[in-house]
């Protein structure tokens, strides 16, 4: 993804400077872009001014009865619609990102917050799907953005990077590697998606938060897809088959090009490093860090075995017992897998105990 993200912008002249080098000197400036959600609050928990709810027009209204009267069972309510259906109110979503967003986007991406669905992030990919905006156009106002002294660098380096990055390589995997890409497994992970996945009913807070915003919204930031919902799915032992289905259902952006690479490839390792250089799977720690949602829970993110544990930190470890083999020759996750094996054999068995109580419970086969 790297070297296609520098080929684009050597190819259009993206934030590169006259000499050929690109603008500050550096190609990527992810690590001035990973702030916590306790340097938020210090920082006074800023929040873009204008909400982002559009209000639906007649024709949108009509379409809301119908989905209504139609598909009353189904997951989520179509009364709760929120995104622009035209032209000018994309160009309006567009241009509030960029006035109001925009400028501390790169700082925040990362972070998460109870009730802050949106924060700093655009929420332009339903739109630039849909065709309403284009790729090229948004970029191109980002960096306009910082020529004007309105954004800075790590911000508009971060946004460009996840368009003409990010989103034209996992376009590429999924035209280049073609249908079959949808059905690897190469973990074998089998379980079945759990019910509540559709209902956010889940006494573990950060789900529960993430899922409900899902069923209200359709929609989740980056962070929460990967780190929240695809590092639990991975760690449980989920279908890769049964969680896409479950993603190209659940979102308003989810075309199969857009699910395939990220969900299999990103964030459950089906492709058994294809896209990735090793699995996106945490304990609770990173989720502690970046966001509130541990506050309240039932479980206590400090603890690691036991029925009052984070279920994301025996779970996380159940899983590098189970692929410790796969894992060992991989050198991002060679330390992690040495550390786990030279554990005791009575440290360990609390960890595969918890994980086999929490799962027959919550995930059953």
């Amino acid at each position: 993804m790297e070297n296609h993200y520098r080929r684009m912008r050597k190819r259009f002249g993206w934030l590169m400077d006259e000499d050929g080098e690109p603008t500050g000197g550096v190609w990527n400036l992810d690590r001035e872009n990973r702030a916590t959600h306790s340097s938020w609050r210090r920082a006074g928990a800023p929040r873009p001014a204008t909400p982002l709810r559009e209000e639906p027009d007649a024709i949108t209204r009509d379409v809301i009865e119908m989905v209504e009267r139609e598909f009353p069972d189904h997951p989520g309510r179509a009364a709760n619609f929120w995104l622009p259906v035209d032209r000018a109110g994309a160009l309006r979503w567009r241009r509030s990102f960029i006035d109001e967003r925009l400028p501390t986007f790169g700082l925040y991406e990362d972070m998460m917050a109870e009730g802050e669905p949106h924060l700093f992030h655009s929420v332009l990919s339903p739109l630039l799907n849909l065709g309403l905006l284009t790729p090229r156009e948004c970029v191109e106002a980002a960096i306009d953005a910082y020529r004007r002294g309105a954004a800075p660098l790590n911000s508009v380096e971060g946004y460009v990077r996840q368009v003409i990055g990010w989103r034209e390589f996992i376009n590429g995997v999924y035209w280049f590697r073609g249908p079959e890409y949808k059905e690897l497994n190469s973990l074998g992970a089998t379980r079945p998606l759990p019910a509540w996945f559709r209902t956010a009913e889940t006494p573990m807070n950060c789900l529960h938060h993430v899922l409900r915003q899902n069923l209200e919204l359709g929609w989740n930031h980056h962070i929460q897809r990967l780190m929240v919902l695809g590092n639990f799915l991975l760690i449980a032992g989920i279908s890769p088959q049964a969680a896409l289905r479950w993603y190209h259902e659940m979102y308003v952006d989810g075309y199969d090009w857009v699910m395939a690479a990220n969900v299999l490839g990103m964030s459950l390792y089906a492709d058994g490093g294809y896209m990735a250089t090793k699995p996106y799977a945490a304990t609770s720690s990173y989720i502690r860090r970046m966001s509130d949602y541990c506050r309240g829970c039932r479980f206590d993110p400090a603890q690691k075995t036991g029925p009052a544990a984070c279920p994301y930190n025996y779970l996380y470890w159940r899983f590098i017992d189970e692929h410790a083999e796969r894992f060992a020759r991989n050198p991002r996750m060679r330390t992690v897998v040495n550390a786990w094996l030279a554990r005791s054999e009575a440290n360990k068995e609390p960890v595969r105990e918890s994980a086999r109580a929490f799962l027959g419970e919550h995930v059953p086969v």
